[in-house]
Order: C-alpha cells, then sequence, then structure tokens
C-alpha cells in the first residue's frame, strides 16, 4: 500500500513522536529529537502533530503489517520520528528522502533544524526493517551531517550511528532481508505497551520520552523547536507547554516544578493568543498555591 506524500511538509510535522498504541488504545508513532516535533492521519507524512493528545488514534487504512513493521523498526532505533517510521512501513523511502532534502537544502530552514533532516534520512536507510535498507547511503549522509554541521546537538548520536555501521561492515555482517526478519518478531509482543497513567495533555511524544528514560532528547527537541524563530508562534507555542508538562510529570525522575513554572510564564508572556495559553495561566495559579 503506499500513502501519497505532500510536495512539502512543515518543520513541525517532521518532529514527531513515537506513539505505540496498545490493546484497544494506541497503536504506533511518533517522537521528538535535537530539536525536534508534531500527527492526525496516515497522510501524516505531512501532518504527524506531536502535540496531539493520546487519544489520537492511527487511521484503518494503517493496516496490521505496517503497524507491525514500523513497531520494530521503532524498537530498533527510538530516534526514528513518526514521519520517517511511517516511510519506512509504507514503503515511502525515496519519497522521504526527496522531502528530506529539500528541507535541508531550504536556506530559510534554521540551523538547529537543518541536521535533523539527514539524521532522520540515515536512520530511514540503516534501519533493518526497511526494504529499502543501505547502510552505504546511510553512512554518506551521517558524514554529510558531522562536515556540514559539526556543532549540531545531534554529534554524538551521529557518532554512535557512525560506529554501529563501522562496527557492522568490520563484522562483514550481511544486510538481512527486512520480510526475513518481521517473520520472527513476535507480533503480539512486540506491540504490547504497559499501561501507564499519564496527564492527558502530554503530547504522544513527550509521554513516550518519560517512560522510555528519553527526557534529555525530548527537551532537547522542543528546546529546538521553540528557538526556531522561523517556526509557526503556535508550534512554539506548544514546545514550552511540553517542556512544562515535562517537568510537571510525577514519572520523570527529573521532574521540576520550577523549571516548569518559567516555561509556563515564558508562553504566557511571549504567545498570550496561544490556544494553551489559558491552560498554561491554569498551572500557573496552581504552583504558585502549591508553593
Amino acid at each position: 500500500m503506499k500513502v501519497n506524500l505532500p510536495s512539502k511538509v512543515s518543520l513541525l510535522s517532521l518532529h514527531c513522536a513515537k506513539c505505540v498504541h496498545t490493546n484497544n488504545k494506541k497503536m504506533l508513532h511518533k517522537s521528538p529529537v535535537t530539536c525536534l516535533f508534531l500527527a492526525a492521519t496516515l497522510t501524516l507524512l505531512s501532518s504527524c502533530s506531536v502535540f496531539k493528545g493520546r487519544s489520537d488514534e492511527r487511521p484503518e487504512t494503517y493496516d496490521q503489517s505496517m503497524k507491525v513493521r514500523a513497531a520494530a523498526a521503532l524498537r530498533e532505533e527510538p530516534d526514528l520520528n513518526s514521519y520517517s517510521l511511517d516511510a519506512i512501513a509504507t514503503g515511502q523511502t525515496e519519497q522521504a528522502a526527496e522531502l528530506y532534502l529539500e528541507h535541508y537544502r531550504d536556506e530559510n530552514a534554521s540551523t538547529a533544524l537543518r541536521p535533523m533532516f539527514l539524521y532522520q534520512l540515515a536512520l530511514i536507510y540503516m534501519n533493518p526493517y526497511n526494504d529499502e535498507r543501505d547502510d552505504l547511503l546511510a553512512r554518506n549522509y551521517l558524514l554529510q551531517c558531522l562536515d556540514e554541521n559539526p556543532d549540531t546537538r545531534l554529534k554524538v548520536r551521529i557518532q554512535h550511528q557512525l560506529r554501529t555501521l563501522d562496527e557492522n561492515r568490520m563484522q562483514g555482517e550481511k544486510q538481512a532481508d527486512a520480510g526475513e526478519l518481521l517473520q520472527e518478531v513476535d507480533e503480539e509482543e512486540l506491540l504490547r505497551r504497559p499501561n501507564q497513567p499519564v496527564d492527558q495533555e502530554l503530547s504522544l511524544s513527550s509521554a513516550d520520552a518519560i517512560e522510555d528514560g528519553r527526557v534529555e532528547t525530548a527537551v532537547d527537541e522542543y528546546q529546538a523547536i521553540y528557538d526556531n524563530q522561523e517556526a509557526d508562534a503556535e508550534v512554539r507555542a506548544q514546545a514550552l507547554y511540553q517542556l512544562a508538562l515535562i517537568n510537571l510529570s510525577p514519572y520523570n525522575q527529573q521532574a521540576d516544578p520550577l523549571t516548569a513554572l518559567n516555561y509556563l510564564r515564558r508562553l504566557s508572556e511571549e504567545f498570550p493568543e496561544s490556544k494553551v495559553r489559558p491552560m498554561a495561566d491554569i498551572r500557573i495559579a496552581a504552583l504558585l498555591t502549591a508553593r
């Protein structure tokens, strides 16, 4: 099954978050990174709103085989965002490459976001569950990213991916067929996700980052979105709100109510017309009362 990709997608839609539905609840997709993230439907490749609530459902057209492939790809590499996952799951690697490269070459793209495009493209090509896997191409994109963006926040992760590719090559590891690998996975176990009470306003990306112990990554990603002056004001406000919610979550061992309060105040002051401003003000009042 093919999904037609739009010729252009917003930066926000390229920063989704991992979401795996369990039982009769959600099924897979979304994640935030360096600067990062936001979904709605399978054309989700152009509207992966990271800031959707946890009740957001995947469309039925995203069939079981796609869910399994995406879940397996995500388990292999948690840094994949929703757009990249869908590209792998639906056989849209070439289209994803065109889109990521188009945004990477966009002169108006922020210096914080541009490295992410090449990084995500490399992750797509090196994923063992991608029928169009190409480790050499992935390696070239990672090297290009480091060469052209030496100060990127993704530097450590890129170096790690390069070591992985080099180790596989030195060991003479043969690329296994993605289809064969998928036949070996335990689908029930793969799609199972332990239920955990969360703030319903947390994005899927934020909730999963907390659950998986990837809070620092999520914070970097949302911070990058906020720092991007070219981004839509509502998107930047949503990023601040998610940063606040992450720091208020009782499941986040690094939670800091004072930091959350600072994010909320910044949101209220800088984005008075934001849709989340009213809730931000309510939370500010609650935090001040608690103090």
